[in-house]
């Protein structure tokens, strides 16, 4: 996928890189929204089912087949296809919107890029709002970067992209200037999801040795409710906010009852 923006004097070449499993819905629109900021896209897919690969490929993007290895790792080995140590890390169900294009546009054209890494506002939309308020609604990502001084690091669920070069500082774009996200297209699809990560994320707790009690089950779903749905004022978005306060309490009511429900059978 070629840049087409017609600047001349392009200092950095930047390579797109998103990491797919059946993402047919999904992939059309994340790859036409920074098709005119990405000098080539790297897909890396994990065997989709669907059309995913198709799709991607008849809009330019040099897809790699891989087998899944965690996140952190699939997103480094992903970085790794790219022709160019500048890497803008997407997943398929994000966009880019115009303020952002234009930012990294300009950046591209910098001599001293090397000397910034970028973190992005992400804003969400669910159920067909965009949510601003609760836990969704300061979601700062890390995801322009340079290769060579950055990867990602994490065993199970929770990546993070980690400076491995010292003084280089981490800057964030202009508040305007967004990643666009429509994770979910139903409650349900929501739920799966939410049960894969607890199920994730409990694994990693107790890889690490940490144990929970009951009374955890029943408070920690209790306290993030009430702290996203009235705290950081979840019910401004109405009935999206009241689901995603929810959902957040039923993630923590199935992390910490697995957790709880395994150390158990340990004991016995």
């Amino acid at each position: 996928m070629q840049h087409s923006s017609g600047h001349k004097d392009i200092k950095n070449k930047l390579s797109v890189v998103i990491i797919t499993k059946n993402e047919a819905i999904n992939i059309e629109s994340c790859l036409i929204s920074i098709r005119d900021i990405a000098d080539e896209v790297i897909i890396a897919d994990s065997h989709s089912t669907d059309n995913t690969v198709e799709l991607a490929t008849r809009l330019g993007a040099k897809v790699h087949l891989i087998d899944w290895l965690g996140y952190a790792k699939t997103r480094n080995l992903a970085a790794s296809f790219a022709t160019s140590d500048w890497i803008l890390m997407l997943d398929a169900d994000e966009t880019l919107n115009a303020n952002a294009l234009d930012f990294i546009e300009q950046l591209k054209m910098q001599t001293d890029l090397q000397d910034w890494h970028y973190a992005i506002q992400r804003v969400s939309c669910y159920l067909g709002k965009w949510i601003k308020h609760g836990a969704w609604a300061k979601d700062l990502k890390f995801r322009l970067y340079n290769r060579q001084m950055a990867n990602w690091t994490g065993e199970y669920v929770h990546e993070v992209l980690q400076l491995n070069v010292q003084n280089i500082k981490v800057v964030s774009l202009p508040t305007n200037a967004n990643i666009l996200h429509r994770p979910f297209q139903s409650i349900t699809e929501h739920a799966i999801s939410q049960a894969k990560y607890a199920q994730l994320s409990a694994e990693e707790a107790l890889g690490k040795g940490k144990t929970t009690t009951a009374l955890n089950v029943i408070m920690k779903p209790a306290f993030y409710f009430i702290k996203e749905y009235v705290v950081q004022m979840g019910w401004r978005d109405g009935k999206p906010g009241l689901i995603l306060a929810y959902m957040s309490g039923y993630y923590r009511f199935l992390k910490y009852g697995i957790i709880w429900t395994k150390q158990n059978k340990k004991g016995q």
